[in-house]
């Protein structure tokens, strides 16, 4: 059986990406410099790859799955910097408590012990 990839973004700052470069379908965005350069480098048109950040109420997480309809350079209206843009279409969306967040197969990748997001923007979890 062939494992797939599941990329998890860690969009903790609540980050409105659409805004920031102009598109209605960008839903993530990553540095081309740095640590981030080489994330997600694997994902490609046509995949999955979920988007977390902080619900209303504070103790639980939205998670919003996406499938990639394109890759894009794009700078950024805020900062100028020109970075790798995740567009796409969302296909689902779920909220679940921290607690149960954290210790979902797939979503728990993006927290740490102390159930608080991890630094890293992205996780890649084999599914």
């Amino acid at each position: 059986m062939n494992q797939r990839k599941t990329f998890v973004f860690n969009n903790c700052v609540g980050r409105d990406h659409a805004d920031a470069f102009k598109r209605s379908d960008a839903f993530f965005d990553l540095n081309t410099y740095g640590r981030q350069e080489n994330q997600a480098t694997e994902l490609k048109v046509g995949e999955r790859c979920v988007v977390a950040q902080a619900a209303t109420p504070s103790d639980e997480i939205q998670f919003d799955t996406f499938l990639v309809k394109s890759i894009q350079f794009l700078r950024d209206k805020y900062t100028g910097d020109t970075c790798r843009v995740f567009c796409g279409k969302r296909r689902r969306s779920e909220t679940l408590p921290r607690i149960d967040a954290c210790a979902h197969p797939i979503y728990g990748a993006i927290f740490n012990k102390k159930t608080h997001f991890k630094q890293t923007s992205v996780v890649g979890v084999e599914t």
